[in-house]
């Protein structure tokens, strides 16, 4: 399985590094806070994407279940119990 690299680079925490490095705190300690932003973004993203394809999938379901139903009641056959057996009841 690949690696996360979003989450390996967000456990790093750069907020703790001490540097007199104009490096390292304008650049470094903003990369770690856009990271964990990205990371809370594409996790939404996914979600809310998951949601729709749940919710389109159910849907179709519940389509071909009604689709279903329709065809097995029209090819449903009626019998009435006769004393020669069971008679056909055609529609």
């Amino acid at each position: 399985m690949a690696p996360n690299f979003l989450t390996l680079i967000a456990k790093r925490d750069f907020t703790t590094v001490a540097s007199g490095s104009s490096v390292v705190n304008n650049l470094l300690k903003p990369i770690g806070f856009e990271l964990k932003t990205a990371q809370a973004l594409i996790t939404k993203t996914r979600q809310k994407r998951m949601r729709e394809l749940y919710e389109r999938e159910f849907i179709q379901e519940r389509l071909e279940v009604k689709q279903l139903n329709r065809n097995m009641n029209a090819k449903k056959y009626r019998y009435r119990c006769t004393p020669l057996g069971m008679v056909l009841i055609l529609p």
